[in-house]
């Protein structure tokens, strides 16, 4: 069981990335089905939780008074991805936007929408 996996949608020195994460999260996915007990291969998956459903601003920690309103893009640690590094408050499928409206703002990042194409009849599709 894979606890936690998924990757951030922010591309250091370039900005937000929405494909990468996408792509990242699609290989984890298919990782996990193909070693599943009827996959092709080890059959010793039994499944995963995404990491993490909405980006977590109250990980801001750039200034008191701004925590929790908006995306700090600089990253705080090196990470097997894209782009080699972390950035804490971009791992959400589903993004608060710029916080600009409301706090409680919600798009839908690409990576949302592969699962929710996949859903259900990712199996066959995923192949």
């Amino acid at each position: 069981m894979i606890t936690e996996y998924g990757c951030d949608a922010y591309y250091e020195n370039k900005g937000p990335n929405e494909t990468a994460q996408a792509e990242y999260h699609l290989n984890a996915l298919r990782d996990i089905v193909l070693n599943q007990a009827a996959g092709n291969r080890v059959g010793n998956s039994i499944g995963g939780c995404i990491f993490e459903y909405l980006d977590e601003w109250w990980k801001n920690t750039s200034s008191p008074d701004l925590r929790g309103l908006r995306h700090e893009t600089e990253s705080t640690w090196a990470a097997p991805f894209f782009d080699g590094r972390g950035h804490e408050e971009w791992f959400g499928i589903v993004s608060q936007g710029t916080g600009k409206h409301s706090p409680f703002e919600r798009q839908l990042r690409k990576a949302f929408y592969l699962y929710k194409k996949y859903w259900g009849t990712y199996k066959k599709n995923l192949m």
